[in-house]
């Protein structure tokens, strides 16, 4: 098993070393289940792992002052932006929007959410 171990460190499969590991510590919360459904587990926890490590390099690389999060926002009536509108828009869905939300200028595409932002 130390073969494999080294294996998967060299191929920089970091999180499926520590899920493999976690698995030989717990036999008894692991050996219930079959080989597919543990080396899913394991691929599972090397995917999460990547996409977490692609998010906070995104993060560094934007060099933003702050480090806003969609539950810090505060909807204020009068802005006219209602929790399930923000949830659809940072879901890659957009709703129907009024027309007071859309910018109607020459290079409307880019100014749509930047504008619902800024208010």
């Amino acid at each position: 098993m130390n073969t494999l171990l080294m294996a998967l460190r060299e191929l920089k499969l970091s999180a499926m070393v520590q899920a493999l590991e976690t698995q030989r510590e717990l036999p008894r919360s692991y050996g219930e289940l079959g080989f597919e459904k543990r080396l899913s587990l394991m691929v599972e926890a090397e995917n999460l792992h990547k996409k977490n490590n692609h998010i906070c390099r995104i993060r560094r690389q934007s060099q933003m002052r702050l480090q806003a999060k969609p539950e810090d926002i505060r909807y204020i009536p009068s802005r006219g932006v209602t929790p399930e509108q923000m949830r659809d828009l940072l879901g890659g869905t957009i709703s129907e929007i009024s027309e007071k939300h859309t910018h109607h200028g020459a290079d409307r595409y880019g100014q749509n959410l930047a504008q619902l932002c800024a208010w």
